[in-house]
Formats: C-alpha cells, structure tokens, sequence
C-alpha cells in the first residue's frame, strides 16, 4: 500500500520501458492509476485496493517543465477536513514533483467559494476545487445530490460514504461531472451530515422552522427541502455566514457539525438540532484541459496524491464530527439535540412531495437511487 513520501518519488524515479503508458489508467473517479482494480468501479479508485494499484504501478518518466496548478476552497486552513486536506496536497504534490509543480492554495474563498468556483474551473480561471455536488449547479451532477433526499434522512454518513466507494453509485456521479466538462479527481466527507442552527429556538418538527430565514449552502434541491418545511432559503457562501446570523439577515442556518466550532456559531444566542437532512461531502475537480497538458508523469503524480489522501481526508472527518460534538456541548452548555424516531418520520413525511418531484427534475440517475437505497439496507445498524 502506497503510505511514504519517499516511496512516490522513489516510483516517479523509475523509467519502466514499455510500460509507461500502459500503467497509467486516469479515467477520472473511475478506477485507480493502474494496478487491480477495486471491489466495484470507484471504490477501486479510493478504496484499499485503488490504493494498492497507484502503489504497484511504475510511474511514467519525469519531465522538467512546471506548471502552476490553482486551488480554491471557501474553509480555512484549519477547518477539517478541507483545509487540511488540500494543505497536505500542496506539500506532497510540490515535494513528489520536485517542484515541478508549483500548488496555489486560495483558501477562506479568497479567490472563489464553492457556489461560483465550478464554471471557474471549466472556464480555466482556476485548475481544481472540490465542491458540495449541490454547489455544481443543479446539473453538473444530478444524481450525487441524492443523498439530500428524504429517503436518507438521518442515515450515518458513513453508510453513505461507503455506497459511493463500494458500489457503481461511483461511477455514475464521476460520469456525469465528466459528461459536463470536468475532470473527476475523487470524493471524500466533510463534515457528514447536516443540522440546523436556530436563533429562534430548538428544532424538533418541521412546524418550528415555519417563516424562519434559514441560510442555505446552496443547490436546487437543498433549498427546495427549506421551503418545504416552511422556511424561506437564503444562499450565504459559508464566510459570510456568522455575519448574517449576527445581524439578523437570517434566523439560522444549515451546516455540518464541524461547521459550529469553525464558524464561531457557538457565540450567538442559538440552538443546534442534528436533523441529519443532508450530506456534506466533496467532489474533487479539475479542469481537463489543464490535466491533459500535464504530463503523465505529473498526471500520475496529481491523481495518486489524491489516492493517498482520500482516507487521510475521511479520517480527519471522522475524528472532526466527534471533536465538534465535544467542543460544541462545552461551549453551549448543552449537546447537540438528536430528532427522536418520530420527529425524523414528520420530516420524512413533510418533505415527501419535495422528493418524488426532485427526482425528476433534476434526472436523478433513478437506478443510482435505487442501488443506494438497497445497499444501505443491507448494512448492519450502527
């Protein structure tokens, strides 16, 4: 398995003759940089076994021209697991490449957040990002925004996660970003699932949210589910979000867990109900002319950086959802609330209608949905 530093420069070192070319498999989320491929499509190319591919695969040979790669996210350095995550990129993939590759980390939406960063990236205005599926527009990636719908309402990210890696759900997001101009990179969480925060008083039923102003991450189908509930959705990019709590542009909001220690939340006068409602997670992307003119040895470099640090990433999530449980009980002085049995079913009902048309309208992938349904039935309960 693919784990040093030196054990990548030591590959990118080797000129296999002969099989340069056909060692390099970059088909995107698809599969991983040659090597045996995965349990099934894109868990080859982040699981343990696309791993062991980019591992067992010689490296092309090394070029010496540089190139600038640019990358925009809207977190800080320190939130996890995004900010992180994309710092490590930086350090490995400059250190991997000896610098042939100069990283550009444009962190806390200084240069694009995730709600405008997807047309920067197909316009060449910045080289890879990796925003929410929601925030692509509604149809970059209709079908990875399923796991907002009603059906998945307080299932564990985890569970969610793994029908991404473990089955063709994979695959068939990745070919739908590809269809529409990109290049696939990856997926990883960030923040598992969502809550809501409000300045109004705690959540339990979806009549608590009726008139409220809720900040929206953004996409279609997220603010759709607001407006269900009976709240009006408010797009706010996440750095003017405390902002907009603060001066009352808004009366709560949606975010990760994590999301209420890094913003701060936790110092205005307000209450968290873990709703579970939606999952936060990434696609990584990038543009595919600018990968194209990277060469394979660069490519290789880029994609297997990605395959090293997936896991990296998830880990990080995992161990920031529990940290910011923790963090937030300290500082509020209570846990976050949990939605009981039957609050989760008066949600799941209220916001049946909101599904059955969103599937349609958006062109849900309807076999995607059904895979992913089936496959988190056959999970054990946590």
């Amino acid at each position: 398995m693919l784990r040093g530093k030196k054990t990548i420069k030591w590959l990118v070192s080797l000129v296999v003759t002969g099989l340069l070319v056909s060692s390099l498999v970059l088909s995107g989320c698809i599969q991983g940089p040659a090597g045996p491929a995965g349990p099934a499509g894109a868990s080859g190319a982040q699981g343990e076994a696309g791993q062991a591919g980019a591992a067992g695969a010689a490296a092309p040979a090394a070029s010496t021209e540089t190139f600038t790669l640019r990358v925009a996210h809207e977190q800080p350095p320190t939130f996890k697991p995004d900010g992180p995550f994309w710092v490590e990129f930086e350090k490995r993939v400059e250190e991997y490449s000896d610098g042939r590759i100069d990283v550009e980390v444009y962190d806390s939406g200084s240069l694009y957040t995730h709600l405008d960063v997807t047309p920067a990236i197909i316009s060449g205005a910045v080289e890879m990002a990796a925003p929410a599926p929601s925030q692509m527009g509604a149809t970059i990636t209709p079908t990875g925004q399923m796991f907002d719908l009603p059906s998945f309402i307080g299932v564990d990210g985890s569970y969610i996660a793994r029908t991404v890696m473990e089955t063709e759900v994979g695959d068939i997001i990745a070919a739908e970003v590809e269809s529409k101009g990109l290049k696939c990179l990856g997926f990883y969480n960030s923040g598992d699932r969502a809550l809501m925060f409000s300045m109004e008083g705690e959540i339990h039923l979806p009549e608590d949210l009726d008139g409220m102003k809720m900040r929206s991450p953004g996409g279609a189908l997220g603010e759709a589910i607001l407006d269900a509930l009976g709240a009006a959705a408010v797009t706010v990019p996440w750095s003017e979000a405390y902002m907009s709590l603060k001066t009352g542009v808004v009366d709560g909001g949606v975010t990760s867990l994590p999301g209420i220690p890094a913003g701060k939340w936790y110092e205005l006068d307000g209450d968290v109900t873990w709703t579970k409602h939606a999952f936060f997670w990434r696609v990584i992307i990038g543009n595919p002319d600018f990968f194209n003119s990277l060469p394979a040895d660069l490519q290789w470099i880029v994609q297997s950086t990605f395959y090293e640090l997936i896991p990296y990433a998830n880990g990080l999530d995992k161990d920031a959802v529990q940290a910011a449980w923790n963090e937030t009980e300290k500082q509020m002085g209570r846990p976050p609330y949990l939605l009981n049995a039957e609050e989760k079913a008066a949600f799941a009902s209220t916001l049946a209608d909101v599904e059955a048309k969103f599937v349609d309208e958006l062109g849900i992938n309807k076999r995607a949905l059904q895979i992913a349904i089936d496959y988190i039935a056959s999970l054990p309960e946590l």
